[in-house]
């Protein structure tokens, strides 16, 4: 993935960062999908808290052209089979550091593998960062190390694989249906209030700059 060879760009302080994180069906694009940016704009939170980009954090330009969902899917397999390997974590790091060093608190929701992504995380240089999951159809051969909270969908054949404890049913839903599912929207909201409500009162009661 060449993508991790970009320098990674400083992200603006806040008390707290929110990102999308899943695989990238363009490996060379970092830009979200429109159903992925209407379930950012929905989130009960401050824009400057929001990271319009998937992983890795760092303004690209877009490409128009979308890969076929075959294309896609292949991509993603190999993105989930070189996160196991060292190169993919030490590649990673860079770019990990520089979210985290704008925040004490990132909030993540992952798709697919990228809860196996998000293992990358180099957490034990930040420990006493709070960094949480909300994981969409999570694939992933290991158990991550920080807080996860799944939504499976009961025709999600590929997750259900997985045996992840769910703590989201969502009916009728199979493992591309996530993104654009109103019930998620709703999950999502209420899970990054409940962790964030004693954050916006301190972004009162300190503004910005103060």
């Amino acid at each position: 993935m060449k993508i991790l060879d970009q320098p990674p760009k400083p992200h603006s302080r806040s008390i707290a960062k929110v990102a999308i994180l899943t695989g990238l069906s363009q490996p060379v694009s970092n830009h979200l999908s429109t159903d992925q940016v209407a379930l950012m704009d929905a989130l009960p939170i401050p824009k400057e808290w929001k990271v319009y980009r998937n992983f890795p954090y760092i303004e690209l330009e877009k490409i128009t052209d979308a890969n076929h969902l075959i294309s896609a899917s292949f991509e993603n397999i190999k993105q989930f089979v070189y996160s196991h390997g060292k190169q993919y974590r030490y590649r990673a790091r860079k770019h990990w550091d520089s979210i985290l060093g704008s925040t004490e608190n990132l909030f993540l929701i992952t798709g697919s593998c990228g809860i196996q992504l998000a293992n990358s995380i180099p957490y034990r240089k930040f420990p006493n960062h709070r960094i949480e999951v909300l994981a969409l159809g999570p694939v992933s051969l290991k158990a991550s190390p920080f807080p996860v909270t799944t939504v499976s969908g009961d025709r999600d054949h590929l997750s259900n694989f997985f045996r992840f404890t769910r703590n989201h049913i969502l009916q009728n839903t199979k493992h591309m249906d996530y993104w654009n599912h109103p019930e998620v929207r709703e999950i999502a909201s209420h899970w990054l209030q409940s962790r964030t409500l004693k954050l916006l009162e301190q972004a009162v009661i300190f503004p910005k700059g103060n």
